[in-house]
């Protein structure tokens, strides 16, 4: 069994809320104390429906939750024509098919800060607490513990499924996967965000001024994920970057067009380098980005479109993007100029 450890609630205490580590019964600490486990067990406040986890779980805990022990015909909802739904978390708890509950905490330090996933499971009448905290201790004998699940890298778990590609997780291979998950969360969130924001105050404006002043060469302009949602490629600085679109020219059809954005100057800019190709249809052009770009970039795959990357390749952007002949840009043309007919 797991035991009481106050050095792992020293830890947790001002990083978790204190509702979270009610039940705190013990844990473990990896011999370098740098990576740890901590557990909760409490029964379930069916009355009150126990708010604190059906109202705050989706933040601490992503919304997710599992359940062991429960009686499954008991979560069944039956409908019409034989069909059934399962019951949601609020029903489970105020009908009393979840009798306990626990928090899990799995941790590993990097770079001075802990990197900290919680999970919540819920323990039907088929396990008490014996036996929820039994289960919860599986494992833990190992000597190798620490470097297998949330605590292995993920250039270990790749290498078991190579046929499924993360390229998140390539920006960090040899981090506990613990702390390369919350990396990643936090990086998708400020890139999110960043792109929300510039589509809203500039690029969307910007498509919006082109058709008005050039309704001929931009009659539509189309997002790869959302009509008016433009991607952006930009590096982790976030100084500049490139936006690109699929836009119906009105003799011509449909080709890429890619703009450079200077954020301190808040300038456009053409980009140049590729050649745009017509057709006759718009389609899902995620491959046709990453063929402008895998030449000239380590951005090969069209996973990269839409995750928490960022192009950070500095021989890209100075080579390929703003690169100066004579002290004029090479493959950028200042918006202004153009004459807007390809």
């Amino acid at each position: 069994m797991l035991e009481y450890n106050e050095e792992i609630l020293a830890i947790l205490r001002p990083r978790m809320p204190d509702w979270a580590l009610e039940g705190y019964y013990g844990g473990m600490l990896s011999p370098d104390k740098t990576r740890l486990i901590g557990y909760t067990w409490q029964p379930v406040d069916r009355n009150n429906g126990d708010s604190r986890f059906f109202n705050n779980h989706e933040t601490l805990c992503g919304g997710v939750h599992s359940s062991i022990g429960a009686d499954t015909e008991q979560m069944k909802v039956y409908h019409e024509h034989g069909t059934w739904s399962a019951k949601g978390l609020e029903a489970c708890i105020k009908e009393g098919i979840y009798t306990s509950l626990s928090l899990g905490f799995t941790g590993a330090l990097h770079e001075g800060k802990w990197y900290i996933r919680c999970r919540l499971t819920f323990f039907g009448r088929q396990i008490d607490e014996a036996k929820a905290k039994a289960y919860r201790a599986q494992g833990v004998s190992d000597p190798d513990y620490f470097k297998k699940g949330a605590f292995a890298p993920y250039s270990e778990i790749s290498s078991y499924t190579p046929r499924i590609r993360q390229v998140e997780y390539e920006e960090y291979p040899d981090l506990p996967s613990v702390v390369s998950h919350a990396l990643v969360e936090e990086k998708e969130k400020v890139n999110r965000a960043f792109s929300t924001y510039m589509n809203l105050a500039f690029v969307r404006p910007f498509f919006q001024r082109l058709r008005i002043r050039h309704p001929e060469d931009y009659v539509k302009s189309v997002g790869l994920f959302a009509e008016d949602d433009f991607t952006l490629i930009f590096p982790a600085h976030k100084k500049y970057f490139l936006a690109v679109a699929m836009v119906e020219h009105q003799q011509l059809g449909w080709r890429l067009v890619w703009f450079f954005f200077d954020t301190a100057a808040e300038r456009f800019y053409r980009w140049k380098l590729p050649t745009p190709q017509y057709h006759d249809h718009s389609y899902f052009y995620a491959e046709d980005i990453i063929e402008d770009l895998k030449a000239i970039s380590n951005w090969d795959d069209y996973r990269f479109l839409n995750s928490s990357r960022t192009l950070d390749e500095d021989l890209f952007w100075q080579e390929y993007v703003l690169k100066k002949e004579k002290g004029e840009y090479l493959w950028l043309e200042p918006v202004v100029y153009l004459p807007f007919n390809g």
